[in-house]
Order: structure tokens, then sequence, then C-alpha cells
């Protein structure tokens, strides 16, 4: 699986799908995971509480963690935990998805090339936008942003700026991500594609796909239909679905973790709980 020999400052995609499966849990309990996970390597993260934060519970609040090691700085965002963020999904990509169904009726319209499609979906939005004054802002986007030039103000200079998510988180580090020149990688694990949804974005529409391949890393399931919401860009890996799980369980952060390390061999020596592993 040509994911496997993916790597950047000495992680793998391994480590990138544990963060995000970590990105799930409250910050007091990622560093002691992350001392479990890492006890036989020779790396050791920080965990920036400060640039942390941790909601079970309301709305309008993303939850994320940071870590660092000498030389990188990782921003793990959670994917869609709340009901609140199901609304933050479709709020962002719903004239994706839809374009996407219209492309399952009408095949021709794959044909078309991507700038196209971006400004077909620039102009589904324009209700939206003519209520923002033409600027489409979105909180979760938005705020992510300011994460992340919190973490590039301390560490930008000196460290590998990663960000990473899951679901919603994946496609908010993408999204938040391309909008900051100083990110090197931006991973997402089962998220929605970006190709055309960063178009109608005032916070992406300026950048360019060139920048935005360059960076994104995207791997999923291959029955796992979030991702379908939007086309994929960058680097796309796909991971077979075992056949028990539904398209819903393909979605699951642990038994993609456990596929990732199947696949692509223990390198870290990972104690992975095999029950984690199993449909729920």
């Amino acid at each position: 699986m040509e994911i496997c020999n993916w790597q950047i400052a000495n992680l793998n995609i391994q480590d990138m799908v544990l963060f995000a499966t970590l990105a799930y849990k409250p910050v007091d309990n990622v560093k002691q995971e992350l001392n479990a996970f890492y006890n036989n390597t020779n790396l050791n993260f920080t965990l920036v509480e400060s640039l942390s934060q941790y909601y079970a519970i309301g709305y309008g609040n993303v939850t994320y963690y940071t870590v660092t090691t000498n030389n990188v700085v990782i921003v793990a965002i959670r994917g869609t935990a709340l009901n609140y963020e199901a609304f933050v999904n479709g709020d962002i990509w719903i004239e994706s998805a839809v374009y996407q169904l219209i492309s399952l009726l009408f095949p021709w319209s794959k044909l078309f090339p991507d700038y196209i499609s971006s400004r077909i979906i620039r102009h589904m939005s324009i209700i939206d936008r003519l209520a923002q004054n033409g600027e489409q802002h979105r909180l979760y986007v938005q705020k992510v942003i300011d994460v992340l030039k919190k973490v590039d103000q301390v560490y930008g200079k000196t460290h590998t700026f990663i960000v990473v998510g899951h679901s919603l988180g994946g496609g908010l580090a993408k999204l938040a991500g391309i909008a900051l020149n100083t990110t090197d990688a931006l991973v997402s694990i089962s998220g929605p594609g970006i190709t055309y949804t960063h178009a109608k974005l005032y916070e992406t529409s300026h950048v360019d796909m060139q920048s935005i391949n360059r960076r994104t890393v995207n791997l999923y399931n291959d029955r796992d239909v979030v991702p379908w919401i939007d086309k994929q860009e960058g680097l796309i890996q796909l991971i077979t679905c075992p056949k028990t799980f539904s398209n819903l369980q393909c979605h699951s952060m642990p038994p993609i973790l456990c596929n990732v390390i199947k696949m692509c061999g223990n390198t870290r020596q990972f104690r992975v709980d095999k029950n984690i592993c199993m449909p729920k």
C-alpha cells in the first residue's frame, strides 16, 4: 500500500491515524495515551495544553489538541461527535454534496475541469454569499484558522507543521490548513474532499489547487460515504473495508487504525486492543 511509505519528519501514516483517533479523547487523557503508545520508541511528545481544548457537549467550539516534538508540531482535530457538528458538515459541504449527487444522475458532469466545477459550486452558494455581503465566513473554519495561526506564531519557524483530523476534523484540517501558507502536511482520515468547497469559502477561495495538492493527504475506506461528499485532492489512498462492516462502521476511527497497522506492519509496535478493531 503506497501510503505505508509516506513519511514526514520521522512520522508516518500510522502516527497520523493514531493522532486523529486520540482527538476524540479528553485532553487530559491524550498525554497518557501518547506515553503508552510510544513507550518503546525514541519519540517524545509534549502536550501543549494552552493550544488544546475538549468539549463533550455544547456547540460553536472546536475540539482539538496540540503536541510537539523537538522539530514537529501536530494539531489534531476531532471529527463529528455532537449533533450540532452534523449541521456544520452540511453548512460547509451542502453544495458539493448536491453536485456529487447530480454527477451520479448526469455522469457527463464529471468531464468538467475542476475549476469549472468549483465555479458551479460557488454560484450554487450565491444566496448564502449575498446574505453575508459576499464574504462566506464559516465559524468552524475560521476558529481552526485562528488556532493554527496561534500555533504558527509559536512553532512555525522552527517546527514542521502538521494538521490532522478524522471526518469533519479532516475536512477542517485541510480547509484551515490551506488558508495558511506555513503548514507542511494536512492529513485527512475519512474526511470530505475540498476540491470544490474551498472555492466558495471566503477564507480559502484564493488558494490554488497546486498548493492544495502539494500538502494534502487523504486516507479512507472504499465503502465510506463521507469522503465522497466532495472530490478528493492531493495524495489519495483507499483501503478496503471488511465485508462484515456496514457503510457507517467503515467510517469509524479505531477499525481504520487497526487496518492501517495490519496493512503497513506495526512499525511502532503499538499495543492495540483487538476489541476496538471489531464493528460495533
